[in-house]
């Protein structure tokens, strides 16, 4: 389409019938008067575009009827040929005795084929008798320009630009109403990792006379059961615990290796910061070395409580504590004489690091 007009009319040849209102207001000369002078054009362009003369010889066969402007003229047309980011833009302008402004305005990526569609309705507004399908001389017209301004939208004079000649005031169109944006979508919530992998330091208690020192490396898989228990996550673990102290019988040095699975059925939070409620299991092995050195078989199981903060770069940090039961309870002994002799429930406290994936 060849673009809209800001008028009071929504065809093509009414545009051209606003054009040239002036014109066709005036009553007839007689046969003997002499020939009408020509149509003033204010003309402008930039870049590219074609100059005065060159925008003329476009108008064809009706060039007779147009001049450009001189200095101290009234004007008639105005035309504005100019290169945007969008492309070439051409404007053509003419405001009616009636007070209304016409305007005709198109873009096109070739500021030769813009220049070619305004001349054509300004050769059609010189000579509106003659039908619009009629044969033009001059340059084809761009097959498809692109609709610049939207249909009944106020039209301004550029700066510097005189606007065409007329006595009344231009026409003042209503506004058109705007539809309301709708609003924007909330965000959704970053998805957590459905993989990660860690370790923990931290401690652990009842298992010796003091505190041992504990620390594991883990894997950790969320959304285990999807989709029937979406927030169940399981974690593997390898831990490992030792400590010594002076007894009756001196030093006694004490370890723990075991392999931990970890089952959190809930998460209370969201996916950056968490709280999960565990319960757990360990099998493995208890050796305790002093004279000589003896091990045993261990099992336990546990509950406790983990916090999680997942900061930037899916890495997070955690603490969690919580209290262990061994399944049997494990006496040191030298000789005879048992030097201690494990608690029937033991704490466990520990801080983590993890990177999701």
């Amino acid at each position: 389409m060849l673009g809209r007009f800001s008028a009071a009319s929504g065809s093509y040849a009414a545009f051209i019938l606003a054009l040239a209102g002036a014109a066709r207001a005036q009553p007839p000369a007689p046969a003997a008067a002499a020939a009408p002078e020509p149509a003033v054009l204010w003309y402008r362009s930039s870049g590219d575009c074609p100059d005065g003369a060159g925008f003329l010889t476009r108008v064809g066969d009706r060039a007779a009827s147009v001049r450009l402007a001189e200095a101290g003229d009234r004007v008639d047309f105005v035309v504005n040929l100019s290169m945007t980011p969008e492309g070439a833009r051409g404007r053509l302008e003419r405001e009616t005795e009636g007070g209304t402004v016409a305007i005709r305005e198109v873009v096109d990526a070739s500021c030769e084929r813009a220049a070619d569609v305004i001349a054509l309705n300004l050769a059609l507004a010189l000579d509106p008798e003659r039908p619009a399908g009629g044969p033009v001389t001059g340059p084809a017209t761009s097959p498809a320009p692109k609709t610049s301004e939207p249909a009944g939208a106020e039209q301004e004079t550029e700066a510097g630009v005189p606007r065409p000649r007329s006595t009344p005031p231009p026409a003042k169109l209503l506004p058109q109403a705007v539809p309301e944006a709708a609003p924007p979508e909330p965000e959704a919530e970053p998805e957590p990792d459905r993989w990660r992998v860690g370790a923990q330091g931290g401690v652990l208690g009842g298992v010796a006379p003091e505190l041992m020192a504990r620390f594991t490396v883990f894997a950790e898989l969320s959304g285990a059961l999807v989709p029937l228990l979406t927030d169940v996550t399981v974690r593997v673990l390898a831990v490992g615990a030792f400590g010594s102290w002076d007894t009756d019988s001196g030093a006694v040095d004490q370890s723990l290796w075991a392999a931990r699975i970890d089952v959190c059925p809930l998460s209370l939070g969201g996916p950056v910061v968490s709280l999960k409620p565990c319960v757990a299991g360990e099998l493995g092995q208890v050796r305790a070395s002093h004279d000589q050195s003896a091990s045993a078989l261990w099992g336990a199981l546990g509950v406790h409580a983990r916090a999680q903060w997942v900061l930037g770069s899916s890495v997070a940090i955690e603490a969690e504590g919580g209290a262990l039961f061994p399944m049997r309870r494990y006496e040191v002994a030298a000789g005879s004489t048992v030097l201690y002799r494990s608690a029937p429930a033991g704490l466990s406290a520990a801080v983590g690091t993890s990177i999701g994936f």
